[in-house]
This record gives structure tokens, sequence and C-alpha cells, in this order.
């Protein structure tokens, strides 16, 4: 009965919080933070910056897009697939009535990366994990009570006020760390690196929406009336300003001249700034250049080698991180089962390389040719005969006399 009714205590909150859910505008307007380029950054800002877009898309997506499979643990030693698993669907298929697993996991590792954490609501019906709702991380901050207990306040930005949630209700995920219960912000840490790329792009921006033309003074031997003066900056703004206006030729009337000021953006080596910007934001959150289409720093004859770094460098911490807060914080009851990414899909080489790495797994009897035939997307061999181990015949155990007799 305790269940029924604490699930029933869940339902009641879950309005309130799904309203905090989807007012994500006043929780930006609220954690906007200056940088010292005078640029305003917060969360949905660094995301209009195009490499920080990038470089958060390429990880979220890469990491979202790995099945994510439970297993259960063999007496020995070994394992296999638990799809019969309470939380199998819940974590595979949809987490939620509003996301699939790979728009959930996309979303939480965004917000990880930009904000250091992700929360995400444990919704349970009669005592049973139901559904995992994320929450964005502005709206939500992590106290820590006496007796290491963790409470989790998460505003209510429609109606103004705050609700507190113990730890057993919140799914958290947090990144680098420095007091071990709350996440690290990116951008609060890199403020300043993003604010200069911000600045970089609004000020080309603004450049090329006066046509691309160089910054000057007018000047005239007399003195125009105040009516004159704004009559003339008018029009000139209107007919020789922006885009479209680009390539007019003005006519100046009145003795007036024009005497540009400015140096151009390539005298300003606006292009060598912007490059650079690109690689600080690829050093932020390690993803190769290459990725971000910075061909010019790194030549494509070195991506294979960064794409396998990728993997093992930024995605393999990114989905541990994952794969133990599941493990702790929603099978904590279960340590019979686990989850674990498959990264088979982005660690295969082509198919020259595949085929002799199964053809010496298939030779020296580690693999059977229905296990090769799975990874390729193959149905078994009819009659079982693929699920035979083969090996050399000039092979025998250690220690035994192998000979033919």
């Amino acid at each position: 009965m305790s269940g029924l009714l604490d699930s029933l205590r869940i339902e009641a909150a879950l309005p309130t919080v799904a309203g905090s859910l989807l007012a994500t505008e006043f929780a930006d307007f609220l954690r906007t933070e200056e940088s010292t380029s005078g640029a305003q950054i917060s969360f949905d800002s660094a995301m209009r910056i195009s490499a920080v877009h990038a470089a958060v898309r390429i990880i979220s997506e890469s990491l979202a897009s790995l099945p994510l499979i439970i297993y259960r643990r063999l007496p020995n030693g070994g394992k296999e697939r638990a799809v019969d698993h309470p939380l199998w669907s819940l974590l595979h298929d949809r987490p939620n009535s509003l996301q699939t697993s790979f728009e959930w996991r996309e979303t939480i590792c965004n917000h990880l990366l930009l904000k250091g954490n992700a929360y995400s609501f444990k919704v349970s019906v009669q005592g049973r994990l139901h559904e995992l709702l994320p929450i964005h991380p502005d709206m939500v901050s992590v106290e820590l009570k006496r007796e290491r207990v963790l409470v989790f306040k998460v505003e209510d930005a429609v109606a103004g006020s705050t609700q507190e949630f113990q730890a057993d209700r919140i799914f958290h995920l947090k990144a680098l760390s420095s007091n071990g219960y709350s996440g690290r912000s990116v951008i609060s840490d890199a403020r300043d690196s993003l604010g200069a790329t911000m600045a970089m792009e609004e000020h080309g921006a603004r450049t090329f929406r006066n046509s691309a033309q160089l910054k000057g003074v007018f000047e005239m031997d007399g003195t125009l009336r105040a009516d004159e003066k704004t009559n003339f900056l008018d029009s000139w703004k209107q007919n020789h300003t922006g885009f479209v206006n680009a390539g007019k030729t003005p006519l100046l009337e009145a003795g007036i001249k024009f005497k540009p000021i400015s140096m151009s953006l390539e005298d300003a080596q606006f292009v060598e700034a912007r490059r650079f910007q690109i690689s600080e934001i690829a050093r932020i959150f390690r993803v190769p250049l290459h990725m971000l289409a910075d061909f010019q720093s790194q030549p494509r004859a070195n991506m294979e080698q960064a794409a396998l770094e990728f993997v093992q460098n930024t995605l393999r911490p990114w989905a541990v991180r994952l794969e133990q807060a599941i493990n702790v914080y929603l099978l904590e009851s279960d340590p019979g089962h686990f989850v674990e990414h498959l990264f088979d899909a982005l660690l295969r080489g082509d198919i020259k390389t595949r085929s002799e790495s199964y053809g010496r797994a298939i030779q020296w009897g580690w693999m059977n040719r229905d296990e090769v035939r799975a990874k390729e997307n193959l149905n078994p061999l009819p009659n079982g005969i693929g699920q035979q181990y083969l090996q050399p015949k000039n092979m025998g155990v250690a220690g035994q006399n192998n000979a033919t007799p």
C-alpha cells in the first residue's frame, strides 16, 4: 500500500516539475555569465557558437547512437543479454513518453557537456521505475546535508517556487567535480574562451551586415545643419550599408569626402583568430579538429587515428560515466545485472581489415562463424553448423600427447 501511495505522491508532484522542464528560457536568462570580452554566456548562447554546437552534437549523438545493453551475469563469469529485465525497455527503447532512448541520452549528454550536470526525475509506479524525465540543469541545485545526504532543489520557473527531492528521486550524472557531488560547468570554466569566440562571430556578422565596408569618417569644408546631418546619415545607411547594397557606388554631395580609418578583417588576421578559437573549443571538448571541419590544422591522412582517439579518449569516458551511474543508482538493488555500451560499430575497420581479423578469430578458435556473422548483421548458418569452433590440426591441449595415431 505504501508503494502505491508513494507513486501517487510522485505523480502529484510531476506536473509542477514538468513545468520546470519546459521553462528553460527562464533558466537561461537567470544563469547568464559575463565573459572578459563582455559577451554574455549562457546555455543557449554557447550553443549558438558554431564550433561549440558542432562539438556538443558530435559527442552527444555519437554516444546516444551506441546500443545500451543490460546484461545478466552468468555463474561462469560470462554474460548474456537480459531482454526480460524490467528496465530493458526503459533504457534501450523509451525512457519517457516524450523521448526515445537516443533522444534522452542525447539530452543528458548535452547537459553534461555544457553544465557539468544532468538530472532526470525518476517517476515510479507501485515501487517500479516507470520513467526518467530530464530536467534542465539550470533549474536544479544540489545541497549536501549532514550525514552525507544530498538534497536536490528543483525550481519551478512558472510558479516561482522550489521543490526539494531526496537523492532517490533524482537520477544525477556529474562531470568533472571539485566537491564530489556536483559537476563543474564548462560555461563557467571556459567563459572567457567562449566569450572571445562569440565576440569575434558577432564582429564578423556586423561587418558583413554593413556590407563589409571599412569604417571611416565623412569630411567636408562647411558645416551642415542638424536636420541635414540626419538626412544624410539616414540616406547613407539606407543606400550603402547592408549585404543587399554591396558594390553600389556612392554619390557624395556638397564636397563631402569619405576617409576610411580602420583595418580590414584580413589585416586584423580575423580568419587566423577564428581558426585559433576553433582549436580552443576542440581542446575544451576533446574533439578532433577534422570533426569540426578544420582540415587545414588536421590533415586527412591522420583522420583514421584521430577517429580512434576520439572513441577512446572522448566517447569512452562519457560512456563509462553513464554506465556506472545506471549500475549504481538504477540497478543498485540488482547486482546480478549491469549495463554496457557496444562500441563495435564505431571501432570497425574497412571490409579488408575485418575479413582478416575474422579469419584469424575463426582459424584460432576463439570465435565461431555465427559469432562473426552476428557482428556483420547476418543470420546464423542453418542446422547449427556455425556454432562449431575450429582449430588448426597441428594444435592441441598443452601438456597432453596430441599425436595422431
